[in-house]
């Protein structure tokens, strides 16, 4: 199969020996655009390949020859294409389609064996390049489709019509455009279909259509098949038949009746639009690109004091005080620019009387189709008051900072002046109460209350500390994994004595562990302000409960207890400072107002939360705080033996 022709030989020579060599067949094969050709024997060994397919998806057809399938192609492209060539060699004609490896090009083979003595010696490989026609093919089927659906399924109304407009073809969608069946409208005249106010201005336009090769289109009522019209619109040209001369009139209508709908919608809006202008609570005007007011509304005569008539002779230029003026200058040469869409500026008018009041003043570039600049819509506000409101506002600023100032002063006041002196006088107190051996129990008891308003003195400039700290967000948190459980523990066993002497029931529920992650010393001032807070404001024999759990990923730590609660039109300032409830008041308790104030401010800077809930008698507050991750870094908690024996 490989000998090639003596190149002694002339042309005619050459095909003479290629015939009688049978290889012109082959060679012929070879010469096509897009073909391959290749011979296999029975060991599916390539012995002959040929053809410009091959040498365009990069083989050289010298090297395939004498080699195997198995040798020249990758092992899933083997799987797939080895059982076409099996099949030859067991005698079948086989033809497959097979997208080339680069994906560039589709091949038809067609593969059928080669025989000798009337048995199989091997097997002949032709593959034809079908891309091209295969497209073809398929462009055509869809061309095909798209009319074929462009005929059956149009919504627009395709028809053809005799020179007096008698129905000649309409397509199917003629049932839902005028309630007409196609063919019962065969024979029926389109003119006489339509509104009686119309036909005459459209007869005219249907002549115009026959004498003229250009296109008409016309827009008019037709009447349904149930007697009612609809808007549509048609356009109609003049046609010629190829076969017999006639000239006939082609047709494409469709429904506007919605069109025709939004149309009166956009026209009653218009109007709308314009008595909103007109009667706007702001001002509002139309202006031209030098400045000219085109359009003015009502508002806008009332802030400038001029009449619409006086308005329209001037420009923005005329009614903007000179030292602002450059910025108006500056905004609108900005927005014809394209830099921006639209601008807002507060600015000085000059009002018909003289007066100067403050403006605001916003504005938009409108442009038409092409992107041209055609006018600019303002909108006016008088803020003359609300300037005067600003003003004071900034006023009050500079109060308040000066306030905070003061407040600064006092605490550093407090902190020095106070504490010191107050520290003091508390320590010679308790060393006279200690060391006065001579002291009688008048003196005694002086002392006693020296002492003891010293203390309610000490701890008011303390919670006033802790409460500006709060405030200032200055209180330093040392955090760290600490267990609620404990804490709980550990601060009901000290408010237990306090319990005792009022006769009060002091309970505990403790979960098994309550990691958070906080400041222990800061926690434990949450929890001794709540359990004293149960404890002062509980009457003799009432109850007090402190409970730890785990809700929902948190820890909720609640304190309840049967007191004299807060009515409920004061519960909503319970957590603001000096805050005291009138239940409070009326019975004399002595505070602060500051410790709720206090304890609000330490949750909230652990992230949690608190809430007081009214209880029949008394209130529960609860705090929730994020549960900490690592349980296992907790000891197993060791609860006081009294807090146990208080549970």
């Amino acid at each position: 199969m490989n000998e090639k022709p003596d190149p002694e030989l002339g042309g005619g020579a050459q095909l003479t020996a290629l015939v009688e060599s049978g290889q012109l067949s082959s060679a012929v094969l070879a010469a096509l655009p897009g073909t391959a050709v290749l011979v296999f024997d029975r060991d599916l060994r390539i012995r002959h390949a040929a053809g410009q397919a091959l040498e365009r998806q990069g083989w050289v057809p010298e090297r395939m020859e004498g080699r195997t399938l198995a040798e020249l192609m990758p092992p899933a492209v083997l799987a797939e294409i080895e059982p076409y060539y099996r099949a030859a060699l067991d005698g079948e004609i086989v033809r497959f389609d097979r997208t080339s490896a680069q994906g560039d090009a589709i091949y038809r083979t067609d593969i059928a064996p080669m025989r000798a003595d009337g048995e199989v010696m091997g097997g002949v490989v032709i593959a034809r390049d079908v891309t091209e026609a295969r497209a073809a093919s398929a462009a055509l089927a869809a061309s095909e489709r798209r009319y074929r659906m462009l005929a059956e399924h149009a919504t627009d109304l395709i028809s053809r019509h005799a020179v007096d407009s008698t129905f000649l073809y309409a397509s199917p969608s003629a049932r839902e455009l005028v309630g007409y069946d196609a063919d019962d409208l065969l024979g029926t005249r389109a003119l006489d279909l339509q509104h009686p106010d119309d036909a005459a201005a459209n007869r005219g336009i249907w002549r115009a259509a026959i004498d003229s090769p250009e296109p008409r289109k016309v827009e008019y009522r037709t009447r349904r098949a149930d007697g009612s019209y609809r808007w549509v619109e048609s356009i109609v040209r003049r046609v010629i038949d190829e076969r017999t001369g006639a000239v006939e009139v082609e047709a494409v209508t469709r429904d506007v009746e919605e069109r025709k709908r939004s149309e009166k919608v956009l026209r009653e809006a218009h109007e709308r639009f314009d008595a909103a202008f007109r009667h706007a609570p702001i001002g509002k005007a139309i202006v031209a690109l030098n400045g000219r007011c085109l359009k003015v509304n009502e508002a806008l005569c009332e802030i400038t004091g001029y009449s619409e008539r006086e308005l329209l002779g001037k420009t923005f230029q005329d009614l903007t005080h000179p030292d602002d003026l450059g910025d108006d200058v500056r905004e609108i040469g900005a927005l014809l620019a394209g830099e921006i869409r639209s601008y807002r500026t507060e600015k000085r008018c000059l009002r018909a009387d003289g007066e100067t009041i403050w403006i605001a003043h916003s504005g938009s570039l409108v442009r038409d189709s092409d992107d041209r600049p055609l006018y600019l819509i303002a909108q006016v506000q008088d803020i003359e008051e609300q300037r005067r409101h600003q003003e004071r506002e900034r006023e009050q600023l500079d109060r308040l900072r000066e306030l905070d100032t003061l407040k600064d002063e006092f605490i550093g006041f407090v902190s020095h002046e106070l504490r010191t002196p107050l520290t003091s006088i508390r320590g010679y107190v308790d060393l006279l109460l200690e060391y006065g051996d001579n002291l009688t129990e008048e003196q005694r008891h002086f002392l006693d209350t020296v002492r003891r308003n010293g203390g309610r003195l000490n701890r008011l400039v303390e919670d006033l500390l802790a409460h500006f700290r709060l405030e200032d967000g200055k209180v330093e948190m040392h955090m760290e994994l600490v267990d609620l459980t404990a804490l709980l523990a550990q601060a009901a066993e000290s408010a237990g004595p306090a319990a005792v002497r009022k006769k009060l029931s002091l309970t505990t529920r403790l979960a098994a562990e309550a990691p958070v992650l906080g400041d222990e010393g800061r926690l434990a001032q949450v929890i001794d302000n709540l359990l004293s807070n149960a404890v002062k404001y509980t009457p003799e024999g009432g109850e007090i409960e402190a409970a730890v759990e785990l809700r929902d990923g948190n820890v909720v730590l609640s304190v309840t207890d049967t007191g004299i609660g807060v009515p409920e039109n004061e519960r909503a300032h319970l957590f603001e400072r000096f805050f005291r409830a009138s239940t409070a008041t009326e019975r004399a308790i002595q505070g602060t107002g500051l410790g709720l104030a206090i304890t609000k401010g330490l949750v909230e800077a652990h992230g949690g939360t608190i809430v007081a809930e009214p209880r029949d008698p008394g209130t529960c507050f609860a705090v929730s705080l994020p549960l900490a991750d690592r349980l296992d870094l907790l000891p197993e908690p060791e609860l006081p033996a009294a807090a146990a024996a208080l549970g």
